[in-house]
C-alpha cells in the first residue's frame, strides 16, 4: 500500500497504533497521513490482517476500515488458528539483523550448582 503512495504523497507518515499476533498471522492497526506536492492533505486509518508462510512471505492480506476492528480481530484468530508455527522472523533489510515478530525474550535459565 505505501509503495502505491510513492510519488503521490511526498511526506507520508505511518503511525502503528497496535500489533496483534496469532500463529503466522498479524493484525496491524495504523494511521496514515501526508500531503501531495500541490498541498492536498490525506489522512486515514486502517486495520490490516496478513498471513505469512514459514519464510515470512505474505500469503494473504486483508484491509479493514477503522470501525471494523472486531471483524479484523476475528479474521486474525481465523488465520492464526490455521497455522501452528510462530510468527515469521522480521528483517527490515537495513538493520542487518532479524528478530522474532512476537516472541518475548526468554528469561535466563536458573543455574544449578
Amino acid at each position: 500500500m505505501t509503495r502505491q503512495l510513492d510519488g503521490v504523497v511526498s511526506d507520508g507518515t505511518l503511525i502503528v497504533r497496535a500489533l496483534h499476533f496469532a500463529g503466522r498471522a498479524e493484525l496491524v492497526s495504523a494511521d496514515f497521513s501526508g500531503s501531495t506536492d500541490d498541498g492536498s492533505e490525506y489522512a486515514w486509518s486502517t486495520h490490516v490482517v496478513a498471513l505469512y508462510d514459514e519464510q515470512g512471505r505474505t500469503l494473504r492480506r486483508e484491509n479493514f476500515p477503522p470501525e471494523q476492528f472486531t471483524e479484523a480481530l476475528a479474521k486474525l484468530d481465523e488465520l492464526g488458528a490455521a497455522t501452528t508455527a510462530g510468527p515469521p522472523d522480521l528483517d527490515n533489510g537495513r538493520s542487518g539483523r532479524s528478530r522474532p515478530a512476537a516472541s518475548p525474550p526468554k528469561p535466563p535459565s536458573p543455574t544449578t550448582s
